[in-house]
């Protein structure tokens, strides 16, 4: 079973790191995702719409798929093993469907540029939920990173559901 999700939040934490707070509809599920500082940049542009002069790699392998013809359908983060999260990209070509392994925060930014849905492996959001609510409670209790946080989720219209 799979938990669609949606970027809420980026953070960086006490000791530099860029987390990446995915959650689902209801908002009663959280999931933190360290990610690479070019990755965080390249979701926050997104999220914000930020074009940059020449395109950076996520707008190029958005563009490869739609020149091929394809679309990227979906995201799944399928497993977390060894405190590293797994995804699949799932794109779809004249009927036929393939997954490709990916890092997730690449996946999240394809994902965005492609407008496809972002899911998560229930077993997944089961292992993480509660180490995700308190990863996003202490992410958000400083007032820069709660400001930075709003600004992101008003830009992103992530909102709406609150």
């Amino acid at each position: 079973m799979l938990v669609e999700m949606v970027v809420h939040a980026i953070a960086v934490d006490q000791g530099e790191q860029y987390i990446i707070v995915l959650r689902d509809a209801t908002h009663t599920r959280a999931l933190p995702i360290v990610v690479g500082a070019v990755e965080a940049r390249a979701i926050d542009n997104e999220l914000r719409r930020r074009r940059p002069p020449r395109p950076q790699t996520h707008d190029l392998l958005r563009d490869i798929v739609m020149s091929i013809e394809a679309q990227v359908r979906a995201v799944i983060i399928t497993e977390l093993r060894d405190q590293t999260y797994y995804a699949l990209v799932e794109i779809e070509r004249h009927g036929e469907t393939y997954q490709i392994d990916s890092r997730p925060s690449d996946a999240i930014a394809l994902a965005l540029r492609c407008r496809a849905p972002i899911y998560v492996s229930q077993d997944v959001v089961e292992d993480t939920t509660a180490a995700a609510e308190e990863a996003a409670r202490s992410a958000g209790s400083s007032p820069e990173i709660d400001e930075r946080f709003q600004q992101i989720i008003a830009d992103a219209g992530l909102n709406d559901a609150e």
